[in-house]
């Protein structure tokens, strides 16, 4: 018997492969050695045979549950905001702002300073939708989040669009701490406006993933900043007319041009859905409600070890 689809595979269905936005995130993986490839998928079902190899049933019922959790309505929201150009977690940067920014059309700084600003927000906004998607102990969410596809693909995207295209010659000057350094100067300043957006506990949450995280994000900058020329040169077609280049033209145009997070948001709520039923749930596990506490995962054979380059001391 079919089931109404949820919000993340109704949102998925908005983009098919011939989009400019899922046309723009292949672009990366051409260019950027180790970037992760997209598999193809609008729906649960379809993620967990393209995508993560198929589960069995009774795992993809769990799955189906947790993608109907208040918390994925929170993460696509979130998503939303990170898309938008005056509100919320991001301001106007994006594929328009870090093509500006690498053609060297940013005249007066504004908005290189506006673009390192958001980059910050939008570091803080990927580690809170990871928060949201993947219900899982706090220790387990990072190896979690670079174990699936999408997971993979958020960071890299993070890494090259947000970071490397924009800032590529700091970025490689950096030895690999750029992000970290963007962050322990920025984040209290956006403290206050992360916690009238998202609320205390997902604030302490989000900053904890992303403590974790900043090695692994910047790790995606690096790799990505050799190669900004021919992903610049990439993108560029799939902007509508040209990437203006300063920033009352940017908050003119009201969005980004290209709404990436939403799409990869979109497909982290599928594949997470699939990779927290594998960690948490038996045949017979009931799930709880937003808000309750989760139950003891079932066991099973321990993680691989974290990487030495993904461990990192607490953001400052």
């Amino acid at each position: 018997m079919s089931e109404s689809r949820s919000a993340a595979e109704q949102l998925l269905a908005t983009y098919p492969e011939t989009s400019a936005t899922m046309r723009a995130l292949r672009v990366l993986p051409t260019v950027v050695p180790g970037a992760p490839p997209l598999p193809t998928y609008t729906t649960l079902d379809e993620a967990a045979a393209a995508g993560l190899g198929g589960i069995p049933a009774d795992l993809l019922a769990a799955a189906r549950t947790f993608l109907r959790r208040r918390s994925v309505d929170r993460a696509l929201r979130a998503a939303r905001m990170m898309d938008a150009a005056d509100r919320g977690l991001a301001v106007v940067s994006g594929v328009r702002s870090a093509v500006a920014l690498f053609s060297g059309a940013d005249r007066t700084g504004t908005l290189a300073a506006q673009q390192l600003a958001d980059a910050a927000a939008k570091a803080f906004g990927l580690a809170y939708v990871a928060t949201q998607l993947l219900p899982v102990p706090s220790g387990d969410r990072l190896p979690l989040l670079l174990s699936v596809p999408a997971g993979q693909e958020l960071v890299a995207w993070y890494g090259a669009v947000e970071v490397a295209l924009p800032f590529g010659p700091a970025v490689s000057a950096a030895n690999g701490r750029f992000v970290r350094d963007l962050l322990r100067t920025s984040m209290r300043e956006f403290a206050d406006e992360a916690l009238a957006v998202v609320g205390q506990q997902g604030v302490v949450d989000a900053r904890a993933l992303l403590a974790d995280a900043t090695d692994a994000l910047d790790a995606a900058a690096t790799a990505a900043a050799p190669h900004t020329g021919l992903l610049a040169e990439r993108l560029r077609a799939f902007l509508p007319a040209r990437a203006p280049g300063d920033l009352p033209e940017l908050a003119a145009v009201g969005a980004d041009a290209l709404p990436t997070w939403q799409l990869l948001v979109a497909r982290l709520a599928v594949e997470g859905s699939i990779a927290a039923a594998k960690h948490h749930a038996g045949p017979f596990l009931e799930l709880p409600e937003d808000g309750e506490p989760l139950p003891p995962a079932v066991p099973a054979p321990p993680a691989p070890p974290l990487p030495d380059s993904l461990k990192t001391r607490p953001v400052s």
